[in-house]
């Protein structure tokens, strides 16, 4: 199983500076169906969505932020 990583932009750049959370969605119908022999890549939740939320809530279910991969790469 591979998943694909959306890489972090100007947009997602001034969410974080904002203080703000952008999510990213795993394709879990796709890993359910296929499972081991899947090649998926996660999106990104929209930018307006991700303004609008208010700072302090958290992602919704499912979804993880899209710097705490990078966090991870940088350690690596």
């Amino acid at each position: 199983m591979t998943i694909t990583m959306p890489q972090p932009g100007i947009a997602d750049k001034l969410l974080k500076i904002l203080g703000k959370k952008q999510g990213v969605i795993f394709p879990d119908r796709a890993i359910e169906k296929y499972w081991q022999h899947v090649y998926a890549r996660a999106t990104k939740e929209s930018f307006w969505k991700a303004l609008l939320r208010p700072g302090k809530r958290e992602l919704p279910e499912g979804m993880v932020d899209i710097f705490s991969f990078q966090d991870i790469k940088d350690e690596a």
